[in-house]
């Protein structure tokens, strides 16, 4: 998905418009059709929108079991231990049933650990913690960070798992913009370390401190599907170190930072084969896609067919040390909410075999506004989108060097990095 293409040549820009922030503008005209070629495309038609990655099959258990009645399906008691005791001892490829309608109160981190060919079906119940979980016993290996890692589900060592059909519940109420507390932003709805094959479907995730979703680990196919997330304290999906991801059909409202963080922490993490498909997102305090951590590995990223509702299609792609990135696809996505900032909205510093095509974003018109900035960048497309009010009448700016083109060599495979 979105890997290099054969052939592209660099675009070059005719028009000089004097530097914005001390780099390289790209303005894109409001086209009068969407059919129509705008003057930036060198082809006579658009790329093809790239097929996102298939939905991983459900893991072929042979065997289900129920949480047993004897944990306290009432939500009066902190159930934390219980549950790791029974989980601990659920045989791999086995799917785990909880009562329709009950509460579990869970003030820790309920830990699937060293398991294989889990499903885990929620069945409508709910686990809800009502505390920050500084009270509570530490999970293990995790009492040096306790409580800013409380997680409500860890997913750890393990392959073949699927959480779904749960209602997860945290304390921070009512959470979104403005609930951001660092001592806490770890507390994660499902937290993903070092597993493979991980799908978190149907489920609904609220009033955490943390993310939704935290991918970390070398973790690898993770999975997040048709959920409902709302009101959070930090980010809304975050890949810190993590490869081919699909985050697809999910509902996103009042998330506290930004929607979706490609962040590697360090040089050596990745974000690679990130394929973020028809969400639907309704506010938040920061970005719609941000990419500005460490590192050259957030490459082969699709983001495509995305509604956004009072949000504005900002994605900023700029490692924090400078590194190159490659293969970024922005395509048909959509938003109601009028951008009016000097700053672009989508923006990519050191990007090569960029490709924005078919989206909507309405620009202020009482302002100087522009809708894409490039630095320095490598392989570019725009094609098709409609940016209404951007200042420019027509295509301007300037093509800074080709990190690439300036050595004398080509971007870095898919192989070569991964």
């Amino acid at each position: 998905m979105g890997h290099p293409r054969d052939s592209v040549p660099v675009k070059r820009l005719a028009k000089w418009v004097g530097p914005i922030l001390g780099a390289v503008l790209v303005a894109h005209p409001l086209l009068a059709s969407a059919a129509g070629t705008s003057p930036q495309s060198t082809r006579a038609t658009p790329d093809a929108i790239p097929a996102p990655q298939a939905r991983l099959p459900l893991p072929a258990t042979n065997r289900t079991v129920w949480i047993p009645s004897s944990i306290d399906p009432t939500g009066k008691q902190n159930v934390t231990t219980e549950l790791n005791r029974f989980f601990y001892r659920v045989p791999d490829d086995t799917t785990v049933m909880f009562p329709p309608h009950a509460i579990y109160r869970s003030e820790g981190t309920v830990l699937l650990f060293d398991k294989v060919g889990l499903i885990v079906d929620g069945n409508g119940a709910v686990l809800k913690a009502t505390t920050d979980g500084s009270k509570a016993p530490p999970a293990p290996g995790y009492a040096f960070l306790w409580p800013r890692n409380r997680a409500s589900i860890r997913v750890e060592n393990s392959a073949d798992i699927r959480v779904e059909n749960l209602l997860i519940a945290g304390p921070n109420n009512p959470g979104g913009y403005g609930s951001y507390q660092p001592a806490l932003e770890a507390q994660a709805g499902v937290d993903v370390e070092g597993s493979s094959g991980v799908v978190v479907a149907k489920c609904t995730i609220r009033h955490v401190y943390g993310d939704f979703v935290y991918i970390s680990g070398a973790s690898s196919k993770v999975q997040v599907l048709d959920n409902t997330f709302a009101q959070n304290g930090r980010q809304g999906v975050s890949v810190t170190n993590a490869r081919d991801i699909l985050i697809e059909d999910n509902t996103m409202y009042d998330v506290s930072r930004s929607v979706i963080d490609l962040e590697p922490g360090t040089r050596a993490g990745v974000a690679d084969d990130v394929d973020i498909y028809d969400n639907t997102i309704a506010r938040a305090g920061l970005t719609f896609v941000a990419a500005e951590g460490a590192g050259p590995h957030v490459d082969y990223i699709n983001v495509v067919g995305n509604k956004l509702i009072d949000l504005p299609m900002t994605i900023k792609v700029r490692a924090s040390d400078g590194s190159a990135r490659h293969d970024w696809n922005v395509m048909d996505n959509t938003t109601d909410y009028t951008f009016g900032s000097p700053v672009a909205p989508i923006e990519f510093y050191y990007v090569a075999n960029i490709a924005v095509q078919g989206n909507y974003q309405p620009m202020a018109s009482d302002r100087p506004s522009v809708a894409v900035y490039l630095v320095h960048p490598c392989d570019w497309e725009l094609y098709g989108n409609r940016f209404p009010g951007a200042e420019a009448a027509e295509p301007q700016g300037i093509v800074g060097r080709c990190p690439w083109r300036n050595e004398a060599t080509e971007p870095p495979s898919k192989a070569a990095v991964g």
